[in-house]
């Protein structure tokens, strides 16, 4: 139970250092590499004993889980469709609701 709780905390440990350092954006952009990182690279670093391997892994598994619930949680924002020119010049007035040809005959 203690190990859960130690990877748990590592794992906060993690993400918190990662997103004052690296930004959130930056952090959420490779998350994907984080997760495979923290969850292949960990077990490696801690190699000598059993519970460091196990408590690595555990970490792998929070850091996966909170980086989804965290991207979950902020909703990617959508690009707004390309628009030529600026806006402010684009302003409508009644000139530009005339029609090209006269319709009088």
């Amino acid at each position: 139970m203690e190990i859960i709780l130690f990877s748990f905390l590592s794992a906060l440990g993690i993400i918190l250092v990662l997103t004052r350092t690296l930004g959130f954006k930056r952090t959420m952009k490779y998350r994907k590499l984080l997760d495979v990182v923290t969850t292949f690279g960990l077990p490696v670093l801690m190699l000598g004993t059993f519970s460091g391997v196990i408590t690595a892994f555990f970490i792998g598994l929070w850091v996966t889980g909170l980086t989804w619930l965290l991207n979950l949680l902020t909703l990617p924002t959508t690009k707004a469709p390309f628009s030529y020119g600026s806006q402010e010049k684009n302003k409508t007035t009644t000139y530009s609701y005339r029609t090209s040809r006269s319709r009088c005959s």
